[in-house]
């Protein structure tokens, strides 16, 4: 394997390990199916800082491929898997945003006495919420989904590479033994003829 293909490997794993921590941060935000199931502020506010957080890495892998000036179409494409990965992961922050200012309405008014305009309101709050955490997930989805087809992409890349260095090589091969044929069936070049004529002695006169 090639410096080229080595590079791409580790990409393609590094991909997939970002993958997967998407899919464990998805896990994070299970759907709420009742006012009970929201959580608390403090976990909601670490929840919306590891999204923002990622949301920066991803930004930041963006900038390096954008930048590394590698003349490779496959590894332009793994940039565009990064991006769709920042995109659909930058809306997910917007939608846990949007749940985590419902939240903090259903918190302020945890304690204020009941009525009827304010069970109306927390119950709107929660369906708002329920939602846009439904759309956190999904965008979170969405962004694992471009990553694992990075480095899908990323895989047949290297597939082809080796097919291409296997056929160069029996080629390469091929070539050899058909020079080595064509050599030892050449005939082999006679010897110079000496000539048969002798001549005599010169006669004094």
């Amino acid at each position: 394997m090639n410096g080229h293909d080595h590079q791409a490997e580790t990409e393609r794993q590094h991909m997939l390990r970002r993958a997967e921590e998407l899919s464990r941060k998805r896990g994070e935000f299970p759907l709420p199916h009742a006012p009970d199931d929201l959580p608390d502020l403090t976990n909601a506010s670490t929840y919306l800082a590891d999204l923002a957080s990622l949301v920066q890495d991803l930004s930041a892998e963006v900038r390096v491929h954008s930048t590394d000036g590698h003349p490779d179409p496959g590894l332009d494409a793994v940039l565009g898997a990064w991006a769709r990965a920042a995109g659909h992961l930058s809306e997910a922050v917007g939608h846990y945003g949007a749940a985590f200012r419902q939240l903090g309405f259903l918190h302020a008014h945890s304690r204020t006495r009941e009525h009827a305009a304010l069970r109306d309101g927390r119950q709107a709050a929660f369906a708002l919420a329920q939602q846009h955490i439904a759309d956190t997930r999904e965008g979170l989805s969405s962004a694992r989904a471009s990553m694992t087809n990075g480095a899908a992409i990323l895989e047949d890349a290297e597939a082809s590479s080796v097919s291409r260095a296997a056929r160069a090589r029996s080629a390469q091969a091929d070539h050899g033994r058909d020079q080595a044929v064509a050599e030892a069936e050449a005939p082999a070049e006679a010897p110079a003829q000496q000539s048969s004529h002798i001549p005599g002695p010169i006669r004094g006169r």
